[in-house]
């Protein structure tokens, strides 16, 4: 909470899925919409945003995760 970085994402994806009548359809968007398929792609499959960052804004990440639980502690 309350950490943000960006990350680096498809700007265009392609998806099959089945609708609601089991019908397989074809999606290709971008914009918004590419962007949320991933992310709650990601969350499907167990993945965390700071995951995807890089290694310098993950130790970034670390210190401040640990600071905040340091002051909700004390």
């Amino acid at each position: 909470p309350g950490y943000y970085e960006d990350v680096k994402r498809s700007e265009v994806v392609a998806i099959k899925f089945q609708d609601r009548f089991g019908k397989e359809q074809t999606l290709k968007t971008d914009g918004l919409l590419a962007i949320a398929i991933q992310h709650e792609n990601d969350h499907l499959d167990g993945h965390l945003f700071i995951e995807k960052i890089g290694f310098n804004k993950r130790k970034k990440f670390d210190k401040e995760y640990k600071k905040q639980k340091k002051e909700k502690a004390s």
